[in-house]
């Protein structure tokens, strides 16, 4: 029996490998996945999109009128749906949940999703396409009022300067170079200085992923006090995390059966208050 432990951010959750895993665990196609879901956030009318790198989002407007579970990466929840709540799942990407006048929100967070790395459908960064498009362009708001919550990822702040995101690119320039380029390139005003590194001037390069992304964040209009890292853990060096990176070199029989098995993953979901 694994022991669950509760994070609260208020109307903002985050679950990991130290809950019960019947209740979080299951793939897409898991019969028991919605009422699995369901259980967890209270409501049997949520969102969940089911991250395919795709960068897709779903929307949740006033005429759903069940909960639905389909392929993406971010959900907005627009002020007048009945939809109660969002889900986003994760490993190693970052979750991200949000709230801005009364527009809940959720995306997944990927080097495909946001630079558009070995991405086939790559528009632009699915941060720009939420909080920018979606919200501050299309409903006419500002993000000066915008509530975010980073969730555990890999290299998350609460583990700075640690080495679990090794990024390695098979071409003869440095690691990292083109992934750097891209950064640059979608996020201009973002300034890279600290957030990456190379160790004993060897190749391989080292992100600190979610400083970037509050720096990303940052850059677009929300400020700095509103975006919340308190659970933003290193999925891979802290304990109670689901981590890909940590399962390809465990040991354990068990967690490799689960693995196989289930897919269990890091669950971030957000209610409405």
């Amino acid at each position: 029996m694994i022991s669950c432990a509760h994070i609260d951010f208020g109307d903002a959750f985050f679950r990991g490998k130290t809950d019960h895993c019947d209740t979080i665990v299951g793939r897409t196609n898991d019969p028991d996945l919605r009422q699995k879901l369901e259980l967890i956030t209270g409501t049997n009318n949520f969102i969940h999109p089911y991250s395919d790198h795709s960068g897709r989002i779903i929307f949740a407007r006033k005429n759903h009128r069940k909960s639905t579970i389909k392929s993406g990466d971010a959900f907005i929840i627009e002020s007048d749906s009945p939809a109660q709540a969002g889900i986003i799942r994760t490993r190693d990407c970052v979750p991200i949940l949000g709230e801005v006048y009364g527009f809940l929100l959720g995306i997944h967070i990927s080097n495909q999703t946001e630079f558009g790395y070995d991405s086939r459908n790559f528009k632009q960064p699915i941060t720009k396409r939420v909080f920018v498009e979606l919200i501050e362009y299309h409903y006419g708001m500002d993000l000066t009022n915008c509530q975010v919550y980073i969730g555990p990822c890999i290299a998350g702040i609460m583990n700075d300067g640690c080495e679990c995101y090794g990024y390695t690119e098979n071409h003869s320039q440095r690691d990292g170079t083109r992934l750097l380029r891209l950064i640059q390139t979608h996020h201009p005003d973002v300034n890279l200085e600290g957030l990456f590194f190379w160790k004993d001037n060897q190749d391989k390069i080292y992100f600190r992923w979610g400083a970037l992304i509050v720096e990303i964040l940052q850059s677009l209009g929300i400020p700095r006090k509103n975006i919340h890292t308190n659970y933003n853990y290193c999925t891979r060096c802290s304990n109670g995390w689901w981590s890909t990176r940590a399962f390809n070199h465990t040991t354990d029989p068990g967690e490799k059966a689960l693995f196989a098995e289930v897919g269990p993953s890091n669950l971030a979901w957000i209610n409405r208050q």
